[in-house]
Parts: C-alpha cells; sequence; structure tokens
C-alpha cells in the first residue's frame, strides 16, 4: 500500500489582532491566528470565543481569577478594584507614592526606577489621612471610618519629618545635637523648638572684685538683643548682692561692703518671656 500525507488545516486568519466572533466556530472548532500565534476555541457559554494558552495573552480588559503561575507580572497601568495573590518579585519593591485626588491615581515607584499606576479611584476611596507618634505607638490613620493602624517603636533613628510634629508625653534623649539657633528657635537633628528664652550663667572669684565698695562687672560672651532680662545673684558669704548698669553686654555686681571677699560670686541672667 502506497504511503499517504494528509494534512489537516483548520479555520485561520494572517491579520494580526483578528479574533473569531461569536457563530463564526462551533462550539469545540478551533480557529488560529497565525500573525499573533493565538489559538481560538469556543467556550462552554453561549458563542463566548476564549484564547487558549494563557501564557501569549496580551489583551486589554481581561479578567483573570484564581492563582498566577507566572513568577513575574509586569504593566505600565492597572486599573482594577481587587489585588489578590499577585505574585511578588523578591528584589523589586515598592519605595514610595503619591495620590492625586483630582485625577483619581495612585502613582507608586520601585527600588529599579520604575513606576506603577492604579487608576479609577475617587476622592471617597481609602487613603492614609496623618501620622502620629506617642508613647512608643507609632499610628496611621484612613478614612472611611476603617480602624488606624498601629506599631510599637521603642526606638526611632534616622527619622526626618517635613511639617508639624506632635508628641504627647514624655521624651528623652541621651544627645542632641543642633543645626541652627536663633534668639527664639532651636532646631535640633530636624526637631524645632519655638521661643526658646536664652539664658547666660557664671561665676566670679571674691578676689576679682575691687573698690569701696567692692564691685565686679560681669561681661558676656556673646550680648543679649536688648535688656528685657533678670539677673539673679547668690554667694558663698553673707553679704548683700545687687546688680545695676545693666546693658546688652553685660551688668555691675554689688556687694556693698569694703571688705574683700573669698568665696565665689554665682550669677544667672534670663531673657524675660513665656514658653
Amino acid at each position: 500500500m502506497a504511503n499517504r500525507k494528509n494534512t489537516l488545516l483548520i479555520k485561520r486568519s494572517n491579520i494580526s489582532g483578528n479574533v473569531p466572533t461569536a457563530g463564526q466556530i462551533l462550539l469545540g472548532e478551533l480557529a488560529l491566528n497565525t500573525a499573533d500565534v493565538i489559538l481560538y476555541a469556543s467556550g462552554t457559554t453561549t458563542n463566548s470565543i476564549l484564547p487558549i494558552g494563557w501564557d501569549r495573552v496580551a489583551r486589554s480588559g481581561d479578567t483573570m481569577t484564581g492563582t498566577l503561575f507566572t513568577p513575574y507580572l509586569s504593566a505600565t497601568t492597572v486599573s482594577a478594584t481587587t489585588y489578590l495573590n499577585l505574585p511578588i518579585d523578591p528584589d523589586t519593591f515598592v519605595t514610595g507614592g503619591t495620590y492625586i485626588t483630582s485625577a483619581g491615581t495612585l502613582t507608586f515607584t520601585n527600588n529599579t526606577g520604575g513606576t506603577f499606576n492604579v487608576t479609577g479611584l475617587t476622592s471617597s476611596d481609602t487613603f492614609v489621612t496623618g501620622y502620629t507618634y506617642s508613647n512608643n505607638i507609632f499610628t496611621i490613620a484612613r478614612n472611611q471610618g476603617l480602624p488606624n493602624l498601629t506599631a510599637l517603636i521603642n526606638t526611632m533613628t534616622g527619622l526626618t519629618i517635613n511639617g508639624n510634629f506632635s508628641v504627647t508625653g514624655n521624651t528623652t534623649s541621651g544627645s542632641l545635637s543642633a543645626t541652627s539657633i536663633s534668639s527664639t528657635t532651636l532646631t535640633v537633628s530636624g526637631v524645632t523648638f519655638n521661643k526658646l528664652l536664652k539664658e547666660k550663667v557664671g561665676s566670679v572669684a571674691g578676689t576679682s572684685f575691687t573698690g569701696n565698695p567692692k564691685t565686679y562687672s560681669v561681661v558676656f560672651g556673646t550680648n543679649f538683643t536688648n535688656t528685657n532680662y533678670a539677673v539673679f545673684l547668690t554667694g558663698t558669704e553673707n553679704r548683700t548682692y545687687t546688680y545695676e548698669s545693666q546693658t546688652v553686654s553685660g551688668f555691675t555686681i554689688n556687694v556693698h561692703a569694703n571688705a574683700p571677699l573669698t568665696g565665689n560670686v554665682y550669677w544667672m541672667a534670663k531673657q524675660i518671656g513665656e514658653v
């Protein structure tokens, strides 16, 4: 018997993007797009045309349910209402994001410099509304009546805060490093304390007092901005201590006696005001 060669051909199209329409193929019948190399079949529901082989799908408007077995899923823009069981690349992670209310768009950035957009959101969708830190608890507030997210943090280092910072309760620190200071403001490692009152403290050896009665002129290392400051005096001897000739650069201590002093006299000058 002579060998016979049979060739089986199915319905096909060589135009990219062509997909069989309802009624063009019967239930169980196949159709091939040779340009896209995608095989189509009629589904179990009436006139439902589906591609065969999800690894070759490059479509918009499809709904995928269940578990994705491919190791990576990438897209420039994704619009959806639910994200479940998406595969995670351990070498790529989100580093930040922005939310534009007017556009309804969430834009995430990752450590490789790429972006990932979620569109179709409205101003009523859930998003973070604020942060607070109190009693070692870091709290993330959310809208829509959802419960706040909290985390216990005993130590925080390297924290940069832009805007207002509020702490309820006691705060302690082994050391503070100031980056700037003015007459009313002290900035320490990014935290600003307003309305700081300046003060100066010193001591004078009793042998430094001269004249009759004994006096000594205190000269500040840096001047006050004005003479609106108070002076407090005390010493190791039972004398009457007063101050006079007050200026922005110093004042004079008078002990109202001619006898020499042997002990130290201590003074403090503090800017008048409230904090």
